[in-house]
């Protein structure tokens, strides 16, 4: 089983991830980026990041299973993660959705949604970034909510909504609705 987490940056999808992957075993896919690590990004743990050419290199040879363009950036993710047997887990731009759901047929997807806004908006402002970036986050998240949220077509692609009031009791939901969903596999 392969679970996809999307949302607009600051919504929890990395806390969220690490909270999978810690209490239910689960495997992290990490994301290939071609960009330079951000401050407390590590190499391996985060992701893996890598100049355009390098990833050309790997998709030349096979490597790599899923290739895209967002953020002005370039992200691919390496088949011998995606195949793996064991469960795994991974952050997605909500716009892959449908290519993804093609390629995978155990892929369970879920958006969360933030409890407010403005707290997604404040751990934007806590990475620090420039204020070129800043500002481009902030836009990115205003559009993808309302292209999200307000597009009842888009919305229900999704396998699951859920909201995440940043909190303890979130997690513990999330790892509920993670199980229940690995116990209703079962089946």
């Amino acid at each position: 089983m392969i679970i996809a987490l999307f949302g607009i940056t600051g919504v929890g999808k990395s806390f969220f991830t690490d909270s999978i992957c810690n209490k239910l075993n689960f495997n992290k896919i990490l994301a290939i980026r071609t960009r330079e690590p951000r401050e407390g990004e590590i190499e391996g743990v985060t992701g893996f990041f890598m100049t355009p050419e390098k990833l050309d290199e790997l998709d030349k040879k096979g490597e790599i299973f899923y290739r895209f363009g967002v953020f002005g950036g370039e992200y691919a993710y390496l088949k011998s993660q995606v195949e793996a047997p064991k469960n795994k887990v991974f952050e997605m731009h909500y716009t892959q959705l449908d290519d993804w759901k093609k390629l995978c047929d155990d892929l369970v997807s879920i958006y969360i949604l933030p409890q407010s806004m403005e707290e997604a908006k404040n751990r934007i402002y806590a990475r620090h970034l420039s204020k070129d970036k800043e500002e481009v986050r902030l836009k990115e998240i205003e559009e993808q909510y309302e292209a999200v949220v307000n597009n009842k077509d888009v919305i229900e692609k999704f396998d699951y909504v859920f909201t995440n009031n940043y909190d303890q009791d979130s997690e513990e939901k999330m790892i509920e609705l993670i199980q229940t969903i690995i116990n209703s596999e079962k089946k």
